[in-house]
């Protein structure tokens, strides 16, 4: 639904569903607790054509998915800066099993991150890549 509908449907202006909005996500974000997070999920998504992606952090515990950091970028310095400065170190330090894209610099920031978790690949992503190797001959 975009912002439009709301405003319309409650005759207020657009700005003020934004900062509706707004105000629920910093609570919200206040609010938060990230202890306890055994197991993660790292994944990139388009949010526009040519080639604009944004990270996707979320929690995939046993009995808790939620996604916990939505980054700007699909950078190697975009992810660990969030674990570092947002997820912490002593968070990283208790995540048990992470599932991200084979993507090898998000690879490369969970080794450093966090050496001991179980790196998990998923199917969708094996697949993937497992049929692109295959026609070209080659892997990347």
């Amino acid at each position: 639904m975009s912002w439009k509908e709301p405003a319309e449907c409650f005759q207020v202006s657009w700005d003020t569903v934004w900062r509706s909005v707004q105000s629920v996500v910093d609570y919200g974000l206040k609010h938060r607790s990230l202890d306890g997070v055994e197991a993660l999920g790292v994944d990139e998504v388009a949010y526009s054509k040519g080639h604009k992606y944004m990270t996707l952090v979320y929690q995939i515990d046993s009995g808790r998915k939620r996604l916990i950091g939505v980054l700007k970028k699909r950078t190697a310095s975009s992810l660990k800066n969030f674990f570092r400065y947002e997820f912490t170190q002593q968070r990283c330090d208790q995540v048990k099993v992470v599932c991200p894209d084979m993507w090898r610099a998000y690879l490369k920031v969970i080794a450093e991150m966090m050496p001991a978790a179980l790196n998990v690949l998923d199917r969708f992503h094996v697949v993937k890549k497992t049929r692109r190797s295959g026609r070209s001959g080659q892997t990347r």
